[in-house]
């Protein structure tokens, strides 16, 4: 009697969640010298963000001042991303840059929005809700009126909608936080002298300058950074549909070849293979059936077009006989 198989147990996501969370308790077994120099090995700042996030022991080893060389190192590994700017410290600019929750509600995956001269990631709720022009500050905050704040609050232009406004229509505005406008008028009144304020006053417009040319630096970095992503995918999608394609029929990868080196781009520029999208099975069986047709169309008015050039040299072969 042939003996039975043991069926195979699976792992539940407890018993995983119980082994990570085991490597983690022994973080504080490991020399620090030899966590440095795995942690100097991440890919960017990012990384370290979410490490920080993952135990205590490693938040306090990662938050601390010794470690300042690790984020130094790591994030001198991101191709061209800007130096870190004077007013953020390694992690409050890694989180700028990749935390993926809102900076107000504090709702994960939702930061549509940066906003790099006010430093902060905003979803679209808040967006519209919680940034308010300087002329609405100056009521909401009781700022100074005889203080011109635009010339020092950061500011940045967003799309907004406001209920409270004559017309409930998305305009693009040029706006500013409640909470650094609560900041910068706590800051005046502390003030004694008019030559503090005029000095303060100084030092802000100087600071929203440099901060204003660093944010234009880290947007087109961004925007570089996001297009490179999305060239990376219409790369991946688009090597997946000829390799399903291959499996339908080779003769209609050869018809592709055949595209490019007539300097055609119908296959490389239609709607279904440029998209920055990920293929999926489901994605392919709504797809197959236009792109199969569209290359056996080709390959047909190509055959015909090479057996009419190959009839017209064969007849002036034998005129000039």
């Amino acid at each position: 009697m042939p003996s039975r198989k043991r069926s195979k147990r699976q792992k539940s996501k407890g018993s995983h969640k119980r082994c990570w969370q085991g490597i983690l308790a022994r973080v504080d077994n490991i020399p620090l010298e030899i966590l440095f120099e795995i942690f100097c090995h991440l890919e960017d700042p990012g990384n370290l963000l979410r490490l920080a996030q993952t135990s205590k022991a490693l938040r306090i080893i990662l938050m601390s001042k010794s470690s300042i060389r690790i984020w130094r190192t790591v994030r001198a590994r991101v191709e061209g991303l800007p130096p870190l700017p004077e007013d953020l410290n390694e992690p409050q600019f890694a989180s700028l840059i990749y935390e993926s929750q809102c900076h107000m509600c504090t709702q994960k995956n939702r930061s549509d929005h940066i906003l790099w001269c006010i430093r902060m990631r905003s979803c679209s709720k808040c967006t519209s809700t919680q940034f308010y022009t300087v002329d609405e500050l100056v009521s909401l905050v009781k700022l100074d009126p005889n203080v011109n704040w635009s010339l020092i609050l950061p500011c940045e232009v967003i799309r907004t909608r406001r209920l409270h406004r004559k017309h409930d229509k998305s305009t693009w505005t040029l706006v500013s936080h409640i909470s650094i406008a609560r900041l910068y008028l706590d800051q005046y009144h502390k003030l004694q002298s008019n030559d503090e304020r005029e000095q303060w006053f100084m030092d802000l417009q100087i600071k929203k300058a440099s901060v204003e040319q660093h944010a234009g630096l880290c947007e087109v970095w961004f925007r570089v950074r996001a297009e490179k992503k999305l060239n990376q995918i219409r790369t991946e999608r688009r090597l997946a549909i000829l390799k399903k394609l291959y499996q339908t029929d080779p003769l209609l990868v050869k018809e592709v070849r055949y595209m490019e080196y007539g300097g055609e781009d119908l296959f490389i520029s239609h709607k279904y293979v440029r998209q920055a999208k990920k293929l999926t099975q489901r994605g392919w069986n709504r797809i197959k059936r236009e792109l199969v047709w569209l290359l056996e169309r080709h390959r047909k008015e190509r055959t015909a077009q090479e057996s009419d050039e190959n009839g017209s040299d064969d007849s002036s072969d034998d005129e000039s006989v």
